[in-house]
């Protein structure tokens, strides 16, 4: 026979909301003393790079933010390809992007799926749409979840990353650095 489950832990309802509390599989974690220390961006994984993606990861190293733009329609696209998404052509040009845009979507991760990422449960991870109109999944720093709203205008910063590589996230417009 097998032995009893434990019981489900509960954290209380959101505000607004009476009664829609919300059951978590494990006990939620509060954030981490930063007296403590936390894991580093140099922990998280690597970006996979092919020949199409190069360019990008080679200009956030020098702090940039660059966009591949169909020569034909003038629309920028993310993520790299070697052929724009609009056309099906290879015609597109790299440029510089203004690294601002707006929080679209988020969620607050609070489950481990990456190793390197444990010690910075929960985090949150973003959809920005760019205000050149590609959609830029990513992290938001220097800003707690709560204090994030959909429509909230950010600006692209570069902290650092794993292996040489330079990680771009979003933090508030006025904020970034």
């Amino acid at each position: 026979m097998r032995p009893a489950a434990p019981p489900r832990l509960r954290r209380p309802a959101d505000p607004g909301r009476p009664g829609a509390a919300i059951y978590l599989r494990y006990q939620y974690r509060p954030k981490p003393d930063p007296a403590e220390g936390r894991m580093s961006l140099a922990t998280r994984p690597r970006p996979v790079v092919d020949v199409w993606s190069r360019p990008f990861w080679e200009a956030c190293r020098e702090h940039k933010l660059i966009l591949q733009r169909c020569r034909a329609t003038g629309q920028c696209f993310f993520p790299p390809a070697p052929v724009s998404p609009f056309t099906g052509k290879p015609a597109w040009d790299w440029v510089t992007a203004s690294g601002q845009g707006e929080l679209w979507s988020f969620v607050v991760f609070h489950q481990s799926y990456f190793e390197g990422m444990k010690d910075e449960m929960p985090y949150p991870v973003a959809m920005v749409k760019l205000d050149e109109g590609p959609y830029l999944l990513t992290n938001l720093a220097g800003i707690d979840a709560a204090d994030a709203t959909i429509g909230m205008r950010l600006a692209v910063g570069f902290p650092g990353g794993p292996d040489g590589f330079v990680l771009p996230q979003f933090g508030p417009a006025e904020q970034a650095s």
